[in-house]
């Protein structure tokens, strides 16, 4: 269904793939157990899934508050 998605086939995948890494001449891709995220994107993330997010109106105000936390840390 994924391949179907994107308008190839399971063979046509598998081809690009393998074209792919013999042109990397190692797998096109780096595996591991589960995707990495760095501990500030998740604390983000995470944000993000609770609705604690912050919406400007305009450059001027996310400016402001941007320079604002500049300010809390001195």
């Amino acid at each position: 269904d994924l391949f179907a998605s994107l308008g190839i086939s399971l063979s046509d995948a598998f081809n690009m793939f393998a074209c792919q890494a013999v042109r990397d001449n190692g797998l096109p891709f780096r595996p591991t157990a589960e995707p990495y995220y760095s501990a500030e994107l998740r604390k983000a993330l995470a944000e993000v899934e609770r609705g604690e997010t912050v919406a400007f109106d305009s450059i001027a105000e996310l400016m402001a508050d941007l320079n604002s936390e500049d300010d809390d840390d001195n």
